[in-house]
């Protein structure tokens, strides 16, 4: 199965046409541009980082009012964000399974809207939604549900950590372990260590029944959207905004040696998050092999834990601000965050 190769935006994809699969092929073949575009949703996790570090800084600031109890507070940041995140949602939407939609832009209300019904529709305002039993839905909404579900726990490790820090960050590991070790567990069981990449095309073809659709997202869709084999690149960036938060007026004493060993680990990190796809690519057949099992479930984590020290790096030892092409990057990836 050939992934994030540029097919959920192709009207020849979608429509199945011959030209469909050249494209693939010639995209998934290419040693570069095939595990670059093939892991491309590694993007979610660098999301999730991010997500991960502003909730605790937030959380942070919110549980520094001495107005309430943590519940209190827990239920404010809870609303807080519901709120912020809300109204979009359900303009979306209302606009989407509209008579508008269905005359103005009809391959995208027959790929994406025709199957929602009532149920589909409602677990995108309750934010539930990738718990769908398929994502033909307004799939591409499921992020929104994940992000909001992570949010719901992340004041429960915040606590932990801001009293004893060595157990939160036990417990931080633990559970991170725990993800890791189910989404291999999860892989193997479900025969699908070899799909790595896997993204899910979100969308439902003319004449597919609900059986039909269960049996093509057997597996993937789950590995791919619940919060308990997601939840790693999250909590890895909770933990990072939480370290910011201890050293908000102080350089943290790492040697320079130590600094080069560990940018050097984090950028070997990254790349081979990237390109150890290439097995998978070269021996499509393999299956439920050791080093499959192995990338599947730790790839996604290794790749958060990575871009996470380089987000710290940057912060404390790596002037990025004065750069006029990091800022404008930092400003772009500020922009579309908060989208969210």
């Amino acid at each position: 199965m050939i992934n994030h190769s540029g097919s959920e935006g192709r009207i020849d994809i979608l429509e199945r046409q011959p030209s469909a699969k050249a494209f693939k092929d010639a995209v998934h073949n290419h040693p570069i541009f095939g595990p670059l575009f093939g892991n491309s949703g590694l993007g979610v996790e660098i999301f999730l980082v991010l997500s991960g570090f502003l909730a605790a800084r937030s959380w942070y600031r919110s549980s520094q009012r001495k107005t309430s109890s943590f519940w209190g507070h827990y239920f404010g940041f809870i609303v807080k964000r519901a709120l912020r995140l809300f109204p979009s949602v359900a303009v979306f939407v209302w606009l989407a399974q509209s008579s508008l939609s269905a005359e103005y832009m009809p391959r995208f209300y027959n790929s994406m809207v025709s199957t929602c019904g009532v149920k589909g529709l409602a677990s995108h305002l309750t934010f539930t939604s990738n718990w769908q039993s398929t994502p033909t839905c307004l799939g591409y909404l499921w992020y929104l549900g994940l992000d909001f579900q992570l949010y719901i726990i992340s004041p429960l490790f915040m606590a932990v950590l801001l009293y004893n820090s060595t157990l939160g960050i036990a417990l931080i590991g633990a559970v991170v372990s725990a993800s890791s070790i189910y989404r291999g567990y999860f892989c193997w069981a479900h025969d699908i260590c070899n799909k790595s990449d896997v993204d899910i095309p979100f969308i439902s073809f003319p004449g597919q029944t609900e059986a039909e659709l269960q049996k093509i997202y057997y597996g993937l869709w789950d590995i791919y959207s619940r919060p308990q084999t997601k939840c790693g690149p999250f909590l890895i960036g909770l933990l990072a905004g939480f370290f910011s938060l201890q050293y908000s007026k102080t350089v943290p004493s790492i040697p320079k040696l130590a600094l080069k060993y560990l940018n050097f680990v984090a950028i070997f990190g990254v790349i081979f998050c990237i390109f150890g796809i290439l097995p998978e690519y070269w021996y499509p057949d393999a299956g439920n092999t050791v080093y499959n099992t192995f990338y599947t479930a730790t790839f996604r984590s290794i790749f958060a834990l990575c871009t996470s020290w380089l987000l710290f790096y940057g912060i404390y030892w790596f002037n990025a601000s004065s750069i006029v092409f990091f800022n404008v990057l930092a400003t772009i990836t500020f922009q579309v965050k908060i989208l969210f």
